[in-house]
């Protein structure tokens, strides 16, 4: 985890909630759009970060609330198409992820329970 992310790896994490996520393969000017979802599951959460920012120039500013989602290595599906993949956290390991976090939780989603189709 890079060093920008340190404090809120540490005390900000979150789930980020989504039904699907969308990849890109091919050569520029005829890229194919492909369509990720969990099968089984209408949705599902990515490991996340949150953290705020406010402008140290204008202490009257309205702190910005932001937040990222983790990547880790594509599983065996999507190695094809792109060389990263969101790291989508199992319900069971929802909890878990927000109390500590552990590196091991996160990994690649198995590709068994990878539905993909080109839109």
């Amino acid at each position: 985890m890079g060093i920008a992310y340190r404090e809120a790896y540490r005390n900000r994490r979150c789930l980020v909630p989504a039904n699907a996520f969308n990849e890109w393969s091919g050569e520029k000017g005829s890229k194919i759009k492909w369509r990720v979802t969990v099968k089984d599951q209408p949705l599902f959460a990515f490991a996340g970060l949150w953290d705020w920012w406010r402008d140290p120039k204008d202490p009257d500013a309205v702190p910005v609330e932001a937040f990222t989602i983790i990547t880790t290595s594509p599983n065996d599906i999507l190695g094809d198409i792109h060389d990263r993949m969101p790291v989508i956290v199992a319900e069971s390991e929802h909890q878990p992820w927000l109390e500590n976090g552990s590196r091991s939780l996160l990994r690649p989603l198995p590709s068994e329970v990878i539905d993909i189709a080109a839109v």
